[in-house]
């Protein structure tokens, strides 16, 4: 049991020692691969590449606060919306007084009666499929005493404001990795199609010798 436990302990050293020499040979090769760095053996097309790198990271990054600005801004304003639109409706309970009629493929109407400050009314609104005649259901009234939509629930505020700071964020990350794959890409053809002609000019005077 002690070799066991010894055992893992080396394990793991080696493993964190590995996982630190990978980290810093990484930085290491960031740092080489600067745009300042004066070394000649540093193409231009690898600056330009390495500067698209750097700003998309900085652009990812940036992004995430402006997400989130606008994810607040939505958010509040939808609140305000839906607290404006549930102060100017209310909700009865009305009596199904008709057997529904389907009149469309997922929509059924029905009429309904309801009393709102001791006088009764009655209408025709949508009414779920399952329902039948002698059922209850809610109905929510405007200020003018007709039928009206359902207000949105307060939920639907968050569920907007996530909405707009993930679109924001998922569009911004895909729009810089599209850019700073874009420019590798590039750079990687322009280098292959350099190095083919160097290989072409070494080639060529090698063959005429052998002649």
């Amino acid at each position: 049991m002690g070799h066991s436990t010894r055992d893992k302990r080396t394990t793991v050293t080696q493993f964190e020692s590995f996982a630190w020499d990978r980290c810093w040979t990484g930085v290491a090769r960031l740092w080489v691969r600067r745009p300042w760095n004066p070394s000649p053996l540093l193409r231009p097309g690898d600056r330009l590449d390495i500067t698209i790198r750097v700003f998309a990271v900085l652009a990812g990054l940036l992004a995430v606060p402006i997400a989130g600005a606008l994810a607040t801004t939505t958010y509040s304003d939808n609140a305000r919306q839906i607290v404006a639109e549930r102060e100017v409706v209310s909700r009865v309970e009305a009596l199904v007084i008709t057997e529904p009629v389907q009149t469309g493929p997922f929509r059924s109407e029905a009429s309904v009666q309801w009393v709102a400050n001791g006088t009764a009314a009655n209408a025709r609104i949508v009414v779920p499929r399952s329902m039948s005649r002698g059922d209850h259901c809610a109905v929510w009234l405007g200020s003018d005493g007709a039928p009206t939509s359902e207000p949105r629930s307060p939920e639907a505020a968050a569920v907007a404001g996530i909405g707009v700071g993930a679109g924001v964020l998922a569009g911004a990350w895909l729009g810089v990795w599209g850019l700073a794959a874009g420019t590798g890409w590039l750079v990687a053809r322009r280098h292959s199609r350099h190095w083919d002609t160097r290989w072409r000019q070494i080639n060529h005077p090698v063959r005429k010798d052998r002649r």
